[in-house]
């Protein structure tokens, strides 16, 4: 049979599996039957919605029957509504749920009624956030004076630690108190015969940003609501590839709204490049993709879906101009993308590079423990590359939780220099650099 581990109530629907044999689905009363098994040591494997998949396995002799339980272990859910909670109105506005654990993050939007749901999670404590920049309305108009105001809600944190028990079901319900708001209007400066193209919009803040997609319309007016105070940008992408046109605006609002605002577009940027060894006798790299990382502490536009490098070339077209860190993925084990100089691609017009790889990768290895030298278990390490510019670009760090004695390892990491937890390091090529650091969270 198949078993719920805490409610010893039969499982129906359960998928268990032999490695490289047959499988069997539950009944109702949680049974199942696998035959023709070879005789030795088999392998299960079984899986059901809700709960923590099993590997096990069992011992079968040549021609004979052996009757195995299984119980699975169910996984926790997490539900709940939002509410304004001076009118009792739903908010359908988007949350993330943080396991304080090991810093991982789901995000959830709630339906028309408010309500949210994070299924399949693990016991623990969390944390909730609500994303108050997700709630900003974009209009095509001007915003209109007699009508109400657009209710916002700011970036709101739950103040107590969600604790959730294995397999519980928890339920929780949020009021959100409506902030002041303000709006930004404006025209957009479009081209002529540029009127039907599609338009990708960016309201950024605090490193987030928010994509809204529409056609432009005859009216070439534009209305943000629901801005709160703080220091945005508003940038736009008419049209896709390589004729697309971009523009941008920043602004801060502060405790007034904004008329006047004008956004014209200009000719995006294209980068083309080639990929290369930096030793001799080491082949290049296939199925390699590249994604460009928009550099610096502004909010920039994101880029598109990574593109793959053929024959060691590669092209870009339709980038917002700027500044943007390559990110090389599917890597095999032991390359890396050096750093250069420490500073991001300028990309501005059609821009030219040539990535150089190195195939001595180094690694940093080490423990982490606290004053009296006892190893700190689930307690973020973090690595941040030294970078030319204005300080370190937090979307080149790498941040991962210490094992249970304490241990971490970061590999595959260009020559250079880092600071791991306040600890400077220096990796040289296929060099493993060992440290122990003493402390908890950076």
């Amino acid at each position: 049979m198949v078993t719920d581990a805490v409610t010893h109530q039969p499982i129906h629907h359960a998928r268990v599996r032999a490695a490289y044999g047959p499988g069997d689905i539950s009944d109702a009363d949680g049974h199942y039957g696998l035959t023709g098994l070879p005789a030795g040591d088999v392998g299960l494997t079984v899986e059901s919605d809700g709960y923590r998949r099993l590997q096990t396995s069992a011992s079968v002799a040549q021609g004979g029957s052996l009757k195995v339980d299984l119980e699975l272990r169910p996984l926790a859910r997490l539900t709940g509504r939002i509410a304004d909670r001076d009118t009792g109105k739903p908010i359908a506005i988007r949350v993330r749920l943080e396991r304080r654990a090991d810093d991982r993050g789901f995000y959830g939007m709630p339906d028309k009624d408010g309500r949210f749901e994070f299924p399949n999670l693990e016991p623990g404590d969390y944390s909730l956030t609500t994303l108050g920049i997700d709630d900003v309305a974009v209009r095509f108009v001007k915003p209109d004076a007699d009508k109400p105001r657009h209710r916002a809600y700011g970036d709101s944190v739950y103040p107590a630690t969600i604790h959730i028990g294995e397999g519980e079901r928890k339920v929780l319900d949020i009021g959100l108190t409506a902030v002041e708001s303000h709006t930004v209007a404006g025209t957009f400066e479009i081209p002529a015969g540029r009127e039907a193209d599609s338009l990708l919009i960016d309201i950024g803040n605090d490193n987030r940003t928010v994509d809204v997609k529409a056609p432009v319309t005859h009216s070439n007016s534009f209305g943000i609501e629901g801005l709160t105070r703080g220091e945005y940008t508003f940038s736009a992408t008419l049209g896709t590839g390589p004729g697309s046109l971009w523009g941008t605006l920043q602004f801060t609002i502060t405790d007034h709204d904004i008329e006047g605002a004008r956004l014209a577009f200009g000719p995006t940027a294209s980068l083309t490049g080639t990929m290369q060894e930096a030793e001799d006798g080491v082949a290049v790299p296939r199925s390699v993709d590249i994604i460009l990382i928009p550099a610096g502490a502004g909010i920039e536009p994101r880029l598109q879906m990574p593109v793959q490098i053929r024959e060691g070339r590669f092209a870009i077209d339709g980038i917002a101009p700027g500044n943007y860190w390559p990110l090389l993925i599917n890597l095999p084990a032991g390359f890396a993308l050096p750093r250069g100089d420490g500073r991001p691609m300028a990309v501005f017009g059609a821009a030219e590079v040539t990535l150089s790889l190195t195939s001595k990768a180094g690694a940093i290895a080490g423990t982490l423990r606290d004053g009296n030298q006892n190893p700190l278990k689930g307690e973020f390490v973090e690595l941040i590359p030294d970078l030319v510019g204005e300080g370190p670009d937090s979307v080149m760090n790498m941040r991962i939780p210490s094992g249970p004695s304490g241990e971490f390892f970061f590999r595959d990491l260009a020559p250079g220099k880092y600071t791991v937890n306040g600890t400077r390091v220096e990796v040289g090529p296929s060099q493993t650099v060992t440290i122990a650091l003493t402390g908890a969270r950076p």
